[in-house]
């Protein structure tokens, strides 16, 4: 199961649109420009969740990433998505690409 969070909205992914993706950080980064999304990704072989930079710490963290996490985190930092300008267009290519592995 893959869930998107921008803000305080959460979908699971089959539910989700480029379009709800720019309309939420358009949005939300007219009231503020830092934005926090959050992705949380839980299959048999991975269980963990992405942060952007703006969001505030989940209080766990630390923990060693088997390689298929590993693997999804390095996609993670290559769409610019530890960047605090990352774009919607970042978000959905990562999506789509997680989804299809």
């Amino acid at each position: 199961m893959i869930q998107v969070q921008i803000g305080d909205e959460k979908k699971n992914l089959e539910d989700v649109q480029p379009r709800w993706i720019h309309e939420q950080l358009a949005r939300r980064r007219r009231d503020n420009p830092s934005v926090c999304v959050r992705v949380w990704i839980q299959t048999p072989q991975v269980n963990f969740v992405l942060s952007t930079p703006d969001c505030p710490p989940l209080g766990w963290g630390g923990v060693s990433l088997n390689p298929r996490e590993q693997e999804i985190f390095d996609l993670w930092k290559k769409r610019g998505l530890k960047e605090p300008d990352f774009e919607g267009n970042d978000l959905w290519a990562f999506l789509k690409q997680v989804s299809k592995r």
